[in-house]
């Protein structure tokens, strides 16, 4: 089956995140997820993302969204009733979109946890391949970035046969 006929609901992706109270509210449209985005998430979400975190390292999610620091600093933090900035949640948002489209298309998500983590080789140079080493999990903070991952996952699967 090609990737373009694997979608995930607002729910699904909010479901990583801790519910709809951690992303702003009800999300039912583009608009309303553009709103609540731009107004920031509940802190409470990051917590929640990494903690589902299997495969993935929780500290290489913390460096992709530009936050800095340990997770026992993150653990000190969590009580705080701040908003991460619309930045760290587009890219938290962005984050969880994709393991939950990786996961229904690879079949499970600590498989697709693995997939996002593992650097490929992203370009070729002549008939010698260069190995980038990043993986697809670090482009997901740039809209390039992300249509090279999403190519990616759609190669992956064309490659397997996945119906």
């Amino acid at each position: 089956m090609p990737l373009s006929d694997y979608t995930v609901t607002f729910s699904e992706v909010m479901k990583l995140l801790g519910g709809p109270r951690n992303v702003g509210g009800r999300v039912r449209t583009f608009l309303d997820l553009h709103r609540a985005l731009v107004v920031g998430m509940r802190f409470d979400a990051l917590p929640v993302f990494l903690d589902g975190l299997e495969a993935l390292s929780p500290d290489v999610a913390l460096t992709q969204l530009g936050i800095r620091g340990s997770d026992r600093r993150l653990r000190q933090y969590r009580h705080l009733p701040h908003k991460l900035t619309s930045y760290e949640s587009d890219n938290l948002w962005v984050m969880a979109e994709m393991l939950a489209l990786t996961a229904k298309a690879l079949g499970s998500r600590v498989e697709a946890e693995r997939w996002l983590a593992t650097p490929v080789q992203l370009e070729k140079s002549g008939s010698r391949s260069a190995p980038d080493g990043r993986a697809p999990f670090a482009l997901l903070t740039t809209s390039p970035g992300r249509a090279v991952a999403m190519k990616l996952l759609s190669s992956v699967l064309d490659e397997d046969g996945r119906q």
